[in-house]
């Protein structure tokens, strides 16, 4: 016990966990994209890989209580339905710009947007009091969204994301044809000896910081990216464990909602416990479609070749199988 509590009070920081607010120069009504962005905009375009052809952009704002998310709808001229995506802790929307592009001229719309407190949107830098917060975020997006991207719809959740997925698959309405887990957060690794740990962090702070160490895919090109992201987070809110392990203790009687569900897990993923998540999922989702990568790391879709490629791949044929074209 003393151990685990050196190891997490030693990554605690001094700093309380800031907040944060969707720009001034974030467009606020899901109009076009001006042909001449602000400065600050292009500059988040081109620096997150968001500006993607061809496809019509919209950016707009989704209020969830009284936070502004920022969002994105990419939606090409003869698309089949419509992604949405929900990134993992520490990410946002930028994450994805390699898959969207790859959707969009596939002839998918695809919506992205950040979490609270994750890139661009209000909230907590990190931090959160109720998984439900996110997932009431994602029933504000969809109604945001309605009318403005076609049907049928899928979702795709990565890590956090994919609790979030999970957390709203519990609630009224669930509007997905198709739903992907991968990697999703059920347990973290770590999950005992933290749980021991982070009360006593709590005494002298509300977050700790995040290694730089990151080894969650082999792809060095993308881990560097992660790196020099400006919008990447670097901390951990102790809130937010909490919320989690909240979470995890109304799941195992938790009903989900009717929908193609698929599981996609790295062999070698060292974010996650995978082998406690292998057996949750064999316990509470019997029947699941899942594809397990030997090779693969945390995240798993933006892998190195040849074991991303197969994740790729796989993720591509369930989407066009659940948004077959012409299904509009």
């Amino acid at each position: 016990m003393r151990r685990a509590v050196k190891l997490l009070v030693a990554l605690v920081v001094a700093a309380s966990t800031q907040a944060s607010a969707v720009p001034a120069w974030f467009p606020r009504d899901f109009s076009l994209a001006p042909a001449q962005p602000s400065a600050p905009l292009a500059k988040y375009l081109d620096t997150q890989r968001l500006a993607i052809e061809p496809s019509v952009h919209r950016m707009g704002v989704a209020w969830s209580g009284n936070k502004e998310i920022a969002c994105h709808a990419w939606i090409p001229a003869q698309a089949r339905g419509t992604i949405f995506l929900v990134h993992g802790y520490y990410n946002h929307s930028g994450t994805w710009s390699t898959h969207i592009q790859r959707w969009v001229a596939q002839n998918f719309a695809v919506v992205a947007f950040d979490l609270p407190g994750h890139g661009l949107s209000d909230g907590r830098w990190m931090d959160i009091d109720s998984v439900a917060e996110y997932s009431r975020t994602l029933q504000s997006v969809e109604d945001s969204m309605g009318c403005r991207v076609p049907l049928p719809w899928a979702l795709v959740g990565h890590s956090l994301g994919g609790s979030v997925v999970l957390d709203r698959a519990t609630r009224p309405a669930y509007p997905y044809a198709q739903s992907i887990l991968l990697a999703p957060l059920i347990h973290y690794a770590g999950w005992t000896k933290i749980g021991i740990a982070h009360p006593f962090a709590g005494l002298v702070t509300d977050h700790f910081a995040r290694s730089r160490k990151i080894g969650s895919s082999a792809d060095s090109l993308f881990l560097r990216r992660l790196l020099e992201d400006p919008l990447e987070g670097w901390q951990t809110g102790l809130s937010w464990l909490r919320a989690i392990r909240s979470w995890n203790d109304r799941i195992d009687t938790a009903k989900w909602a009717t929908s193609r569900w698929a599981l996609l897990q790295g062999g070698i993923d060292a974010t996650v416990d995978v082998s406690y998540q292998n057996q949750w999922f064999s316990s509470h989702f019997p029947g699941l479609q899942t594809l397990r990568y030997p090779a693969a790391r945390h995240h798993l879709h933006n892998e190195s070749a040849p074991e991303g490629n197969l994740v790729r791949a796989a993720l591509d044929s369930i989407l066009t199988s659940a948004l077959p074209i012409g299904a509009k």
